[in-house]
């Protein structure tokens, strides 16, 4: 039986509303909210949802880059603590953000980019560590020629694979990838796709990625969430939910893919309005874009109703589940 790596036990992360000259504080933006999740060692989760459904935020609060407003989060079998983590948890949990630009500093070379975490997670001497960061940028795809320039000088690809080799470094047992390929060009996006698959395959190591693109969840992950509005709406093997999903926001997440076949009309499910901030309350969060909302998809929050080891959010799911 697998060890649990991850728990997220009713996971809460508010933001502040405030107002007036005063700045007091009228409410708050509820982007992560009950967020109950597992992942499990050596097991690949994807998060999926449209841009402001709390996907990066559920990220950052996994790594420790933010304070949870309520629930628990769970590692290794233990409370992750509130605040700054211990070194030896840090290790543990790396991250690789969507930019990977952004996260590279532009006056440190390659090397010594990957260099660092080696400096700060082990004792090797300094000639093993630059022997050992080398042979990470190989792994990945990066020359040693390469290894010695300045991030401005790689393509975006090439930076991608510098972020995931310094993740590596400190031999992690979970990564957390935020939107890894969204920044890159399309052929790029299937070697860094490809890369990932080929370093689980060979490490082991435990993958959270955060994605809009379903097509990159379904190459890499073995299970998917799918959130709205800060909520899980339907989760459960990537299979499953991708050859029969159950709720509509689901379905029109998989409609709106392109059909490769050319013989077939592409109609994809529109959904009226965009993803507003999340407040929170009573209710099912995708009420006022689902075509089929009912009153009682406002006056009472969707129960958690598993089918055939998927696990979905919806009050007219649960009604043509009732016998007859």
């Amino acid at each position: 039986m697998s060890e649990r790596l991850l728990a997220l036990h009713d996971l809460q992360v508010r933001y502040p509303i405030r107002k007036g000259l005063l700045r007091r504080v009228a409410g708050a933006v509820h982007a992560v909210d009950g967020v109950s999740l597992r992942l499990d060692s050596g097991g690949t989760l994807g998060i999926a949802g449209e841009s402001g459904c709390g996907k990066t935020t559920l990220a950052r609060a996994v790594a420790g880059l933010l304070s949870p407003s309520g629930g628990r989060i769970e590692l290794f079998g233990e409370k992750a603590p509130q605040g700054h983590w211990p070194l030896a948890l840090r290790r543990r949990v790396q991250m690789v953000f969507q930019d990977p630009g952004g996260s590279l500093d532009p006056r440190q070379k390659v090397i010594d980019a990957v260099r660092e975490p080696l400096e700060a997670f082990t004792r090797q001497p300094p000639q093993a560590r630059t022997e050992r960061a080398l042979a990470l940028l190989a792994e990945v795809g990066i020359t040693a020629q390469q290894a010695l320039r300045y991030p401005h000088t790689l393509s975006g690809g090439q930076k991608q694979r510098v972020a995931i080799a310094r993740a590596l470094a400190a031999e992690p047992d979970l990564i957390i990838l935020d939107e890894p390929t969204s920044a890159l060009d399309v052929s790029v996006q299937a070697q860094i796709l490809n890369l990932l698959a080929d370093i689980h395959d060979r490490l082991g190591t435990a993958f959270l990625l955060i994605s809009h693109d379903l097509d990159v969840i379904a190459h890499v992950c073995e299970r998917v969430a799918v959130l709205y509005g800060g909520r899980v709406v339907e989760a459960g093997p990537v299979a499953e939910v991708f050859r029969e999903p159950r709720h509509p926001y689901t379905r029109a997440l998989l409609a709106a893919l392109p059909d490769p076949d050319p013989d077939r009309p592409w109609r994809p499910e529109t959904l009226k309005g965009t993803v507003g901030a999340p407040e929170g309350g009573v209710g099912c969060p995708f009420r006022q874009r689902c075509p089929l909302a009912d009153a009682r998809c406002g006056q009472e929050t969707p129960k958690a109703l598993e089918i055939e080891g998927s696990v979905v959010f919806c009050h007219r799911v649960e009604e043509q589940q009732r016998p007859a």
